[in-house]
């Protein structure tokens, strides 16, 4: 029903709008957009999924508790038995 409602006009207003770096000023077509996003997020190897699991991975240690890094220094790398 949606896709009924899209224009080809409407569409190419919207990326014209994105490319500028505003807000998508239509309604039907930021619908679509989240309906397009919301299906392509479970679509595995896509970006969208990508996105999604990158941020999961970021908020893990957030949520469980932080990293730990442990580090080796060696100053002088050439003389090191």
């Amino acid at each position: 029903r949606i896709m009924a409602m899209v224009t080809p006009e409407k569409l190419q207003q919207a990326c014209r709008e994105e490319e500028q770096g505003s807000p998508i000023s239509d309604p039907t077509v930021k619908l679509l957009r989240q309906h397009v996003h919301s299906t392509v997020g479970r679509v595995k190897g896509s970006n969208q999924s990508r996105t999604s699991l990158r941020s999961q991975l970021w908020s893990t240690p957030v949520y469980l508790r932080p990293w730990n890094l442990w580090i080796t220094i060696n100053p002088v790398d050439i003389h090191d038995p």
